[in-house]
């Protein structure tokens, strides 16, 4: 079994709130056997003729490392009434590796199934009844704050810099750090992968969702993840940036939810993934800053990736922009959260303060 394989199995086991006092007498794989079982029949025999359609007849949402999301359309009831879509993530059947990917979408099922919160995306459902494709059944949103910072870049000049409204970031702002409170205070748990694609905007940013819960991981009485954290490197806190080089100079705690929570609103403030482009300067002073260094073909990739790495768990540089008063709450916020040193951050509880108390000071859409 490979190290991710135990990580998994273990939060899984550990992130449960629905066994009883014979669990304590299964082995692991029982267990599991058991969470999945009861995942699959509290909510597939409520629906004995629920269908999940094959992959290429339903529109692809999104993908990720091994799954893709899909929409799926549901009839109405025999009454007549319309009922929502969902998304459905399914596993790629091109994957090798699919035992894995089963195991952390059963995970994410275990953890989401026990989550209620307006800022967190509802679970719906968890199964394989028609073939022999696992899937995880959530509500569906309009799109990916990913999606629209993308859409943004598209509508704008290849120079143009235009920040979402600063209305528009404070929602994100509000949403993201209520559902962070949410988790560390009420469930101690840490999302664990925190980004643009990973938030979901219902609307006209009338709601914001967290989603995928893939590699959340439990926080022990003691304040510590429970754990390795996974996240997306470009996203990480300097403390797990340290430890993944073997220097433990920080502890890692629900801080490390905060700092991308500031570099997501650092992406819509520049609309640009972090630290790309001061890595991107970097790399042009270590090439000699000609065209021939920018050129695909002298194009180091080692040396790219090494500026880049330099810039991990840093905050990033804001882009030349003439910031309105309206900006000053978020500038201030994302200020405070990529602090380099997690003590210096504050909490979710925190943040929400820093937010209501200058609520009036943001402007309109």
């Amino acid at each position: 079994m490979s190290q991710d394989e135990k990580e998994t199995g273990s939060q899984l086991s550990q992130g449960s709130s629905s066994g009883d006092s014979q669990n304590e007498f299964l082995t692991p794989k029982q267990f599991r056997h058991k969470k999945v079982n009861f995942l699959r029949n509290t909510d597939m025999t409520k629906s004995p003729s629920f269908m999940v359609p094959a992959s290429p007849t339903m529109k692809r949402l999104g993908y990720g490392t091994g799954v893709g999301v899909y929409l799926m359309e549901r009839s109405p009831r025999a009454s007549g009434e319309v009922r929502s879509p969902w998304a459905i993530k399914k596993i790629s059947k091109l994957r090798k590796d699919t035992k894995l990917f089963e195991r952390r979408l059963e995970f994410e099922a275990e953890i989401l199934r026990n989550l209620t919160h307006p800022n967190i995306i509802g679970y719906r459902a968890f199964g394989n009844p028609t073939t022999d494709v696992t899937f995880l059944a959530m509500e569906k949103a309009s799109k990916s704050l990913f999606d629209l910072i993308e859409d943004r870049v598209e509508e704008l000049t290849p120079d143009g810099v235009s920040p979402f409204p600063a209305l528009k970031i404070f929602r994100v702002a509000v949403d993201v750090a209520q559902a962070l409170h949410y988790l560390h205070e009420e469930k101690k748990l840490i999302h664990g992968d925190l980004k643009s694609g990973n938030v979901l905007v219902f609307g006209d940013f009338d709601a914001v969702k967290l989603c995928d819960f893939g590699v959340a991981r439990k926080i022990k009485d003691d304040g510590l993840v429970d754990g390795l954290y996974v996240g997306t490197e470009i996203w990480n806190p300097m403390e797990v940036v340290l430890a993944n080089r073997g220097q433990k100079k920080y502890p890692v705690t629900a801080k490390v939810d905060i700092y991308p929570y500031a570099l997501t609103l650092h992406e819509m403030i520049s609309l640009k993934i972090p630290h790309f482009n001061t890595a991107e300067e970097d790399y042009g002073e270590s090439m000699g800053d000609n065209d021939n260094s920018q050129s695909e073909s002298s194009y180091d990739e080692h040396a790219f990736d090494e500026a880049l790495g330099r810039q991990l768990g840093k905050r990033p540089t804001l882009p030349d922009f003439a910031f309105d008063e309206s900006y000053n709450t978020i500038l201030g916020v994302f200020y405070v959260c990529s602090n380099e040193n997690p003590q210096d951050r504050p909490t979710a509880e925190e943040i929400l303060s820093m937010l209501s108390e200058n609520e009036t000071n943001i402007g309109k859409d």
